[in-house]
């Protein structure tokens, strides 16, 4: 919000098609996103926040120690939480829109980056990019 110029690169780097608006897109998407999920109030951060943790917390209870969600190995469960957790997760292996994201996202990241939901989320991320890079068929595989 503070960087436009950041934000207009991650815009024409997500649809690339739309750049010639210019900022036009970028007003566009700061109004939208802040009337449809409440961006830029400190008060709406700070309760993604405690929900994000939450919801890591709900995940490592439910891995109760162990490594996998399900089963006692890589399920659509797995899959689901790395994809849910992803934005959080970053993983390297992983394709970025954005160089170097905001210091507050990058914060927030450090904060939580040793707990075990995210370690997990590493592993499955991981794991599902070597199997994607072995099918022939799939974007990864290109690489």
């Amino acid at each position: 919000r503070r960087e436009p110029e950041r934000m207009a690169e991650v815009a024409s780097r997500m649809a690339p098609e739309l750049a010639w608006l210019g900022r036009v897109m970028l007003d566009y998407s700061r109004a939208f996103v802040a009337l449809r999920y409440g961006a830029g109030s400190t008060q709406a951060a700070e309760h993604a926040r405690v929900k994000i943790v939450a919801g890591f917390e709900r995940l490592e209870a439910e891995l109760e120690g162990g490594d996998y969600l399900a089963d006692g190995r890589f399920t659509v469960a797995d899959l689901t939480a790395a994809s849910l957790l992803y934005p959080v997760v970053l993983p390297p292996q992983a394709p970025a829109v954005i160089d170097q994201m905001p210091e507050p996202y990058e914060r927030f990241r450090a904060s939580v980056r040793d707990r075990p939901a995210i370690a997990g989320c590493r592993r499955s991320s991981g794991a599902t990019a070597t199997r994607l890079a072995r099918h022939p068929g799939s974007p990864a595989s290109k690489r």
